[in-house]
C-alpha cells in the first residue's frame, strides 16, 4: 500500500465592499464544513492568503467573511481531489 503525502493548497481571498466604512472582522476556511484555517486582520482589509496542507481524497473547501458589524459572506465551494500518493 502507498502512503499518503501532504500537499499544500495556497487559497487566497479579495472582498471588496463598496460602503467604505465596512471592515473584515474574520476570514474562516472551511475544508469538508469544519474550520481548518483562520485569520482576524488588524487592519479590517479584505485580503487574505494562506497555505493549507491537505492530504490525498476528495475535499470540498469554502470561505466564510464576517464584518465587524456581524454580516457574513461565504464563497461559493471549490472541490479539491489530490491524488499525489508515494
Amino acid at each position: 500500500m502507498g502512503h499518503g503525502t501532504a500537499e499544500v493548497a495556497e487559497v487566497r481571498v479579495a472582498v471588496e465592499d463598496p460602503d467604505a466604512g465596512d471592515k473584515v472582522a474574520k476570514f474562516e476556511l472551511y475544508e469538508d464544513g469544519e474550520v481548518v484555517e483562520s485569520h482576524e486582520p488588524a487592519d479590517g482589509g479584505g485580503q487574505w492568503s494562506v497555505k493549507h496542507k491537505t492530504v490525498p481524497g476528495s475535499r470540498h473547501y469554502f470561505v466564510k467573511v464576517t464584518q465587524a458589524d456581524g454580516d457574513m459572506l461565504w464563497s461559493a465551494p471549490v472541490w479539491l481531489a489530490v491524488v499525489s500518493w508515494k
